[in-house]
């Protein structure tokens, strides 16, 4: 039995889809089993003002990257931790050790879409 939040994730993944005049763009993939992810972003004054992506993969890459979305949109960039964002979704989302690759796709991606600042 797969957990609730993880589910509405995996079926209706939130803010999916390229958005338009973003100021940060991140991808990654995972080379070992293709996943992929992209993420684009508006930040104004340091915040996380919207943040949409295209992932392809499995279910828990998606649904990581839907989490991720919501969880950091309204944010601070500054009050973000990319560690302490991978450990809340693992958990929040109760994740096994088999999807740690999930969360750590959509950590780089996030990460490189920083990189810039």
């Amino acid at each position: 039995m797969f957990p609730t939040l993880y589910k509405q994730h995996t079926q209706t993944p939130k803010n999916t889809g390229r958005l338009e005049n973003f100021t940060h763009f991140g991808e990654a993939e995972n080379p070992v089993c293709g996943d992929e992810t992209e993420f684009f972003m508006t930040i104004q004054d340091g915040k996380f003002i919207k943040l949409q992506h295209l992932t392809k993969g499995c279910a828990g890459s998606i649904a990581c990257a839907s989490y991720l979305s919501e969880i950091i949109t309204g944010k601070n960039v500054s009050d973000v931790k990319i560690a302490d964002l991978k450990n809340t979704i693992l958990k929040d989302l109760e994740l096994s050790s088999t999807k740690k690759h999930c969360v750590d796709l959509v950590g780089k991606a996030l990460q490189n879409a920083l990189i810039k600042d």
